[in-house]
């Protein structure tokens, strides 16, 4: 088959888990004999470096500076991308005939070209499908998020229209689809109107235990005897909060034990505030050096912390799949995972 995968996020040029699945993906599908484009933002060094890092994969970049993407009747970034995937498949679609185009439910990047295959009859020989990930109106609804501003109704009906205007809906796994069908009620379309699989993401476990291999001590970890490592955003979907009231708990009972987090800040406290800061505050004191807060840090540094801990701890309150769980486990870490979502999958 040709294949055309539409993401903004490709790893290693912009890292996520919905970069990170493209790559596999694409490298995947290149494995089994397939033809395989990948349309994304110009990300730096994309053309220079892609056809090293992703061989045999036929790289194409979005121009929302020129063209139709460039009117002012797209008066938000999201909407530009979306415009500019509309114009480019257009192009490439005619040369290339694709079997199947996909796009991710996140951001709406395949809104125009939906709208156009429903209103136009556009690409009316391909199979458009929406992979479904953890689109941002479900993001927010884990992290307590409810205000609303133009830009973000203007996402939500992108990404909502994306999921109910696609020939063929891919989730990977079965709370991913009972989340959706939960918040879009109605609009949801049913199996018989709208094809619905689950198909986990896919994994290249040599390739992360490559990458997370590194095996020796790594003096980060505190002063305590064992250590519980959460590693990922700072983010209230994540569940980070549950993870330093637990340690709190673990070590008021006596136990030798320190919690290291390490991942990026995200606006995700109360009142949109600071996570960093935030969770900050709940550790001062006697707390301090036992609870460490830490940024994000090379994927080769994530392989020395993970064998260092003594377990892995994802206390998610919703996860699509999570990346990083089944990278630990792929690793051998022993990992406590929550039940929410994909994780108890």
């Amino acid at each position: 088959m040709r294949i055309c995968l539409v993401s903004r996020e490709l790893a290693p040029f912009y890292h996520g888990g919905i970069g990170t699945y493209v790559a596999q993906f694409a490298r995947a599908l290149i494995a089994a004999g397939h033809d395989v484009h990948i349309l994304t933002e110009p990300h730096e060094d994309l053309h220079e470096k892609g056809p090293s890092l992703l061989p045999g994969v036929v790289l194409h970049a979005v121009n929302v500076k020129e063209g139709v993407s460039a009117m002012g009747a797209y008066p938000t970034y999201p909407m530009r991308h979306a415009m500019g995937v509309y114009q480019a498949l257009k192009h490439l679609h005619k040369k290339y005939r694709y079997d199947c185009i996909e796009t991710p439910d996140y951001w709406g990047e395949g809104y125009f070209v939906l709208r156009a295959k429903k209103t136009l009859g556009e690409f009316e020989d391909a199979v458009v499908s929406a992979r479904l990930h953890s689109p941002a109106y479900l993001c927010r609804e884990f992290d307590r998020q409810y205000w609303l501003n133009t830009e973000i109704a203007l996402s939500d009906h992108m990404e909502m229209t994306v999921v109910r205007e696609a020939d063929v809906l891919v989730s990977p796994s079965r709370a991913m689809l009972r989340a959706t069908a939960a918040i879009l009620g109605d609009r949801m379309p049913t199996p018989e109107e709208v094809p619905q699989y689950v198909v986990p993401l896919p994994m290249d476990v040599s390739a992360v235990q490559r990458d997370l291999g590194d095996c020796s001590h790594d003096p980060h970890n505190g002063p305590g005897a064992q250590t519980i490592l959460l590693y990922g955003r700072m983010q209230y979907l994540k569940g980070v909060h549950l993870l330093v009231e637990a340690g709190k708990r673990l070590m008021a009972r006596g136990l030798d034990v320190n919690v290291r987090i390490i991942g990026g800040d995200t606006p995700t406290a109360p009142m949109g505030k600071s996570m960093r800061e935030w969770l900050g505050k709940k550790v001062e004191g006697v707390w301090k050096d036992r609870i460490i807060l830490e940024d994000r840090r090379p994927r080769t540094e994530i392989g020395r912390a993970i064998h260092s801990a003594t377990v892995c701890c994802f206390p998610s309150l919703f996860e699509s799949f999570s990346m990083v769980c089944v990278e630990a486990m792929a690793v051998g870490a022993a990992v406590v995972g929550s039940d929410a979502g994909g994780i108890g999958e």
